[in-house]
């Protein structure tokens, strides 16, 4: 399958994603199903990754962002991060923008396969759920 069949499937699934209202499942506490609990407990994992490191202001980017979970979690919780959400998917980057728009919180939004990705910048941590 090439890329352009990959990125069909992928904006058909977020259209469904949207119809279906699954287009949003970020949660702080108390996940409703195994999806949310998935994502939660994902989440926390990173943020204990990120309470580590010594630089307050990272410069992080997820790939195969989607829904833009994980870094929306990151932002809201650790404001001071730079985020940066990469997917190939367009459909998939407009979820994601308008998840961090409803929470206004801001990141860097990229459409673009990973192996076609030129962005000059240096990333302190890189994440990446399902890819």
């Amino acid at each position: 399958m090439n890329l352009e069949n990959y990125t069909n499937t992928y904006n058909k699934r977020w259209i469904n994603s949207i119809q279906n209202k699954d287009d949003n499942i970020l949660v702080f506490n108390n996940p409703l199903n195994q999806v949310e609990f998935f994502y939660l407990n994902y989440n926390k994992i990173i943020e204990t990754i990120i309470k580590k490191e010594t630089n307050k202001n990272l410069e992080i980017l997820e790939i195969g962002c989607g829904r833009g979970t994980a870094s929306l979690y990151i932002k809201v919780n650790n404001p001071e991060h730079n985020l940066n959400l990469l997917d190939f998917s367009e459909k998939a980057i407009d979820i994601a923008k308008k998840n961090f728009k409803s929470l206004k919180q801001k990141a860097n939004f990229f459409v673009s396969d990973l192996n076609n990705f030129n962005n000059q910048k240096k990333f302190d941590l890189i994440i990446s759920l399902g890819v």
